[in-house]
């Protein structure tokens, strides 16, 4: 999303740019938008913790994108919420991910420090228990690579408050997540984008008996690759 810094780019726009110009086509895929430049969609949720993020993402999830962006479980360790099943909540975020994108690569953000020591130690913690959970991924195949924003991000520096990067933190994690993609797509893990679909929900009725089913949002297939960013806020 971007937040607080208006005009709420995040780190979004650099890395547009930066993958334009290596000569990649991009779309980015969600059912938000921000920022003043037209390719702004994405599933960053703010003040969302993983579980709720997972639940929002429907659009971006069933538009099937090759390259898919997680930079989540700040709000989960902020409030404290469960901190040692975290990286657990985070996995099954991944796995429906998968689900839906099984031959995409995916880049899961060791998330940034804040400037309280007692939030910053759970976030260490989580941190390192994210590295373990990849061990099942990587030995079922997927494409699968963890980005360090913990230690490029400083805390005295490079946020705007006690969570959110400013302009030059979110230029930090521009700059990370380029080089992973990079990595990623040298490696050949980058290959196209899935077949998009709708997602479905429950409308009408409160959701009860008399519900319906309808389209939450369309996925349009085009020529270009898809770049799903699912930011921590």
């Amino acid at each position: 999303m971007g937040a607080p810094v208006e005009p709420f780019n995040g780190y979004r726009k650099e890395l547009l740019d930066k993958l334009v110009g290596r000569g990649n086509a991009v779309d980015y895929v969600g059912s938000t938008a921000s920022g003043n430049f037209s390719n702004n969609k994405h599933e960053g949720h703010r003040g969302k913790i993983i579980d709720e993020i997972a639940q929002e993402s429907s659009i971006g999830i069933w538009a099937a994108p090759n390259v898919v962006l997680i930079h989540a479980g700040t709000n989960d360790i902020d409030r404290d919420i469960v901190v040692s099943n975290a990286p657990n909540r985070l996995s099954e975020f991944i796995g429906l991910v998968f689900e839906h994108s099984p031959e995409a690569a995916v880049f899961v953000a060791q998330i940034v420090p804040t400037k309280t020591a007692s939030s910053t130690a759970r976030v260490k913690a989580y941190n390192g228990a994210i590295e373990e959970i990849f061990d099942t991924w990587v030995a079922n195949g997927k494409h699968i690579m963890t980005v360090d924003m913990f230690s490029v991000v400083d805390p005295t520096t490079d946020l705007a408050d006690n969570l959110h990067p400013n302009s030059a933190g979110y230029s930090k994690m521009a700059k990370q997540w380029y080089d992973a993609i990079t990595i990623a797509d040298e490696k050949g893990w980058v290959v196209g984008a899935g077949k998009p679909q709708s997602p479905l929900v429950m409308v009408g009725s409160n959701c009860g008996a008399n519900g319906k089913w309808k389209s939450r949002g369309e996925i349009v297939l085009g020529p270009k690759a898809y770049l799903l960013l699912m930011p921590f806020h």
